[in-house]
């Protein structure tokens, strides 16, 4: 769904729905990083960009840091995460 007045109506972005989009996109990476021009996180999954509200992104790097395929590490003095696409 897409509203007129420039505000896109999203869907709450899961570790589910991360992961599914890299089963989908063999061989490509996520990220969760904060972008200093835009003033946000975004989540980028190959050429898939989605902006993330600060709660989001907290609890997506919260929820994902632990996990096996996701390497925590900081970017413009912001926790990001990168999420590798191994099959374990």
């Amino acid at each position: 769904m897409h509203n007129s007045n420039n505000k896109s109506v999203q869907q709450m972005i899961t570790v589910q729905t991360i992961q599914d989009k890299l089963r989908q996109k063999p061989g490509v990476s996520a990220s969760i990083q904060f972008y200093d021009m835009a003033d946000r996180y975004f989540l980028t999954i190959g050429a898939y960009h989605q902006e993330l509200s600060d709660n989001d992104a907290k609890r997506l790097l919260s929820e994902l840091q632990t996990d096996r395929q996701s390497i925590l590490t900081t970017k413009n003095n912001h926790p990001a995460l990168l999420i590798t696409n191994k099959k374990h």
